[in-house]
Parts: C-alpha cells; structure tokens; sequence
C-alpha cells in the first residue's frame, strides 16, 4: 500500500509520520510532503499512485484542499483524509469524497480507528483497478478483466473486449488484484477465475461466460512453483476439471 503525507509544517509532518508509522511499521511505503507542488510532481511526473493521501488543509503553502482538487483530476479512487486544526473546514471537503477529516493533534488511538477503516475498504470494497500508460487514466471493473500478462516491462490486461498496457510490475498487479477471484498461475500469468472453462492437467482454458469452445478460450500453463496455491483456489471456489 503507498500512503502520501502533506503537511506544510515540517513539525506536524514528522509527528504525523510517526504516528502512522505505529500502525504500519515498514510493511507500507510512506511518502512525505511539505511542499503540495512536490506531492502531485511525484503523480503526475513519476506516475506514481497512492492508495491513501493525509492532506493537512492549513498551510502557509499549496492548501490541501487545492491539492485534492488537483488529485481528483486524476485519480478517482485514492482515499483522502483530511487534517485540520478547524472543524469548521469539514464542510468544505464533501466535494471531494474525502475518507475522513481528523482534527489535529492526532492521537496514535485516533490513527489506529482511521487506518484499519481505510484498510478494510480498500481490502473489501474495491472493485476496480486504476492504471495508466503513457500519461492516460483507464479505470476497469475488476470483474471485466479475463487475465494479466507480463512481456518485459510492459503488462498487458485482457479483458472481454480489448487489452490494454501498462508498466505496472507483478507486484503492483497482485497488490490492485486485491480479491480471491484472481490468482497467478504463471510468473507472467495472473488469471480471473471467474472465466475459467475447464482445468486439463497443467493447463487452465479461460473465456467469457457462455462462450465455451476452443474457437473462444485461451490456454496458459499452470507452473509447477504456483500449482499447489491453484488447486486451492480452485477447491476454495468450487471449480472443478473439466468445468
């Protein structure tokens, strides 16, 4: 999970890094910012998506109210969490679906409450996946997509009706496929279970529901190092051979 800090108020920054810190520890990368203009270089510029933004609303720089304007444009499903010294700023937020509106000084109990909130939500209510390629946005329901396959740096999404590209690596793949429908099959190889059609030996034969037959399916080999976690989805899932 990628988390962004911004915090004019170098202080608040580190107090608020560190407090988040004690929920994650270093299983999360957490970036900080003091400056709004840095933050939204590093998304536009590097590409990078963030999973969760903390954005302080007063500052003497880039408000955080503007800085989620900015985010908005470009990202629809990156929760943003408010911090302020001033309740009254909360009606200001509405617009842009923030997640939660803390009022500062936030306590290591109140980081708690919000972030294992935000975790479950990510973790059971996404339902779709956002990527880019080449400085444009493409927004897919999780359900429309058939199978993921690395070539290179390039990974290519195959859905019911188009594929399309991305420099996502195989890590960031499995982390947005954040659902037990998708499983890796391959090194290369993240397949949707739902489109499985039937199961020979090492190989599973994928294609859209009611379109069953060799003419529609494609076939990708089961590897020996991911076998034992397919047969347990499988199991888990009630596909049997021969489906």
């Amino acid at each position: 999970m990628n988390i962004a800090l911004y915090d004019g108020n170098n202080d608040d920054l580190k107090k608020l890094e560190e407090c988040l810190r004690t929920q994650v520890g270093y299983e999360h990368d957490i970036e900080t910012f003091n400056r709004g203009t840095e933050l939204l270089d590093t998304i536009s510029r590097n590409q990078k998506e963030f999973d969760i933004h903390f954005l302080s609303i007063e500052t003497n720089k880039l408000s955080g109210l503007k800085i989620a304007e900015e985010i908005r444009k470009v990202d629809l499903t990156a929760l943003i969490i408010f911090l302020s010294d001033d309740a009254e700023q909360m009606s200001n937020v509405f617009e842009f679906h923030a997640f939660d509106y803390l009022i500062k000084p936030v306590t290591v109990e109140i980081m708690e409450s919000t972030f294992q909130r935000a975790k479950k939500y990510l973790n059971g209510n996404q339902s779709y996946i956002e990527f880019s390629f080449k400085k444009e946005k493409f927004l897919l329901p999780m359900d429309e997509i058939v199978y993921v396959t690395k070539s290179g740096r390039i990974a290519f999404i195959h859905t019911k009706n188009e594929v399309y590209k991305s420099y996502l690596t195989m890590f960031e793949i499995l982390n947005k496929l954040n659902d037990e429908r998708f499983i890796r099959v391959h090194g290369s190889y993240v397949i949707n279970l739902d489109y499985v059609a039937r199961i020979v030996k090492d190989e599973v034969f994928l294609c859209a529901p009611g379109q069953r037959g060799s003419a529609n399916e494609t076939s990708i080999s089961i590897s020996r190092r991911f076998k034992d976690d397919f047969q347990l989805s499988v199991e888990h899932l009630k596909i049997g051979e021969g489906r």
